[in-house]
């Protein structure tokens, strides 16, 4: 519970939820996964809030992975801002002050959920899920987030009929929010995530820049620069959480060789393969479709994204 409760304080910044989704895009759509369809609707005048941009991407990226989660053989999450005017009748049922909001709504085509399991979502550390596929934080972090942000969070889901799961934040003074053009920091240094990871690169240059880039966002980095290097440091810690290897490795032991090498000691581990020739190379090596691979040159929210996607929501910092 002090995971949860721990206040981190906010950093908001008079900013319109529209403009923050346009610049996650793509990192929304790699959380979702290729067997979800997403949809962005987001109504070109929406007002601005007093929002903290890092935790509300969390929050929302916590809230896709959960919905790509209830939708194990594909589906459409569709994502939709509007802006809202409440009365006090309204405003009471929702525990806010009247007043306008600007919502955001993630609606799914999921499983859905039962009244039983809605009536817990945002209990800390309760989940639906195995162990070891969720800590059972998320809702609730996202909970406390609209809670300080001055609004709130609804769910409405049934069995078999999906889950529609609606944030609201106030609306700014329009003459005060007018004024502001936001200045916005790099993706990078607004998500982090908190996981170890071991990073097989044999070109020291490529390997020190890449180790930089990932403990900026917050990981923990274990680098090996041959493929016997990696596979010793696999065989001496049990608490990596991602193998990011490059493919052709000196040494004479191939990244491939690595990944199988692993999966043998840690089935179920997330393997990222980069090459800057990826399918002539994966050909090579009999490993076409074996691993999820990604594309030298790359840009750095290419592989940020897809880190997201592989590591899972557990790997997101909590959202007090």
């Amino acid at each position: 519970l002090l995971h949860v409760s721990r206040r981190k304080p906010l950093r908001a910044e008079r900013l319109q939820i529209g403009y923050i989704l346009g610049e996650i895009t793509d990192l929304l759509e790699r959380a979702a996964g290729d067997a979800v369809q997403m949809a962005m609707v987001a109504a070109p005048d929406l007002w601005s809030s007093m929002i903290d941009p890092a935790q509300f991407e969390t929050a929302v990226l916590n809230l896709v992975t959960n919905a790509r989660d209830a939708m194990p053989l594909g589906g459409t999450l569709t994502i939709s801002g509007t802006n809202l005017r409440f009365s006090a009748g309204e405003a009471a049922v929702l525990d806010l002050e009247p007043g306008e909001y600007v919502s955001l709504v993630l609606t799914d085509t999921g499983i859905g959920m039962s009244p039983e399991v809605l009536d817990r979502v945002f209990e800390p550390f309760f989940t639906t899920k195995d162990a070891g596929e969720g800590s059972g934080l998320g809702l609730a972090q996202v909970h406390s987030f609209a809670k300080r942000s001055g609004g709130t969070i609804t769910i409405e889901s049934e069995p078999g009929a999906g889950t529609s799961v609606a944030l609201y934040f106030p609306r700014c003074a329009p003459a005060r929010a007018a004024a502001i053009t936001p200045q916005r920091r790099p993706l990078a240094e607004r998500t982090r995530l908190s996981a170890r990871i071991l990073l097989v690169e044999d070109d020291l240059r490529v390997l020190n820049q890449t180790r930089l880039a990932l403990q900026e966002i917050g990981l923990q980095v274990i680098s090996a620069r041959d493929g016997e290097a990696a596979m010793q440091a696999l065989r001496m810690r049990g608490d990596i959480q991602l193998l990011l290897s490059d493919v052709v490795l000196a040494g004479g032991i191939s990244g491939v060789e690595v990944a199988r090498g692993a999966l043998a000691l840690y089935p179920g581990l997330p393997v990222l393969l980069v090459s800057g020739h990826a399918e002539e190379v994966l050909e090579k090596f009999g490993a076409i479709d074996e691993f999820q691979l990604l594309a030298k040159p790359y840009k750095q929210a290419e592989l940020l994204a897809l880190l997201v996607q592989m590591l899972g929501p557990q790997a997101l910092p909590a959202t007090p």
